[in-house]
């Protein structure tokens, strides 16, 4: 499919479902967001990017970590999502959480400018995952993190989940991790799901 009808696509559909995606999906994602959250480890004043960040329900969480000192971003292709997503974090009284609509293959940030990097379950709605990650990495400050997870087998939970935290000088691609061990982490649902 061409990527551009396929984005087209994903944002009609995530624009129409954003009204009840909070109340039906809320209870069967908690668990795994929680783990994000516990893998990920948001710290008081750290620069936190939340990538297809939905209704904002990882955002709100990782606001709360990073205090009043931090700031949190969430960015979603769905307008609807971005507009639900930033009525959430007002009702709670999260000023540090932002919200924008953005494509995750061509994030409008300046490199290095975030701690951590999150993705739940949105990393494989993407025409191009790798165009994605590479994205993820590039807007990493040197030693930050980004945690993920995507849908895949039963065997490997609800998602899968992949923590990666950028080196120093390392190269600005594709994580190693989903390069070197695919079997055990992201890369072989990616592979498996197909456009």
């Amino acid at each position: 499919m061409d990527q551009h009808l396929q984005r087209r696509i994903q944002r009609y559909g995530w624009d129409r479902a954003a009204e009840a995606y909070a109340h039906h999906w809320h209870r069967p994602l908690a668990g795994l967001q929680r783990e994000l959250l516990a893998l990920a480890a948001p710290a008081a004043s750290e620069a936190v990017l939340d990538v297809a960040c939905g209704p904002g329900a990882m955002a709100a969480a990782a606001a709360r970590a990073v205090g009043s000192a931090g700031r949190v971003l969430g960015i979603d292709l769905s307008e609807a999502m971005v507009q639900a997503a930033s009525r959430h974090a007002a009702e709670l009284g999260l000023d540090q959480a932002s919200f924008a609509r953005m494509d995750a293959e061509r994030l409008a940030l300046p490199d290095a400018s975030f701690d951590l990097a999150l993705c739940s379950l949105g990393l494989m709605y993407l025409p191009d995952p790798e165009a994605g990650l590479r994205e993820l990495c590039r807007v990493l400050r040197p030693g930050g993190r980004a945690v993920l997870a995507v849908w895949g087998e039963r065997a490997l939970r609800l998602g899968a989940a992949v923590r990666h935290r950028r080196r120093r000088g390392a190269q600005r691609g594709l994580p190693a991790v989903l390069r070197s061990r695919p079997g055990r982490c992201a890369g072989a649902p990616l592979r498996r799901g197909g456009p």
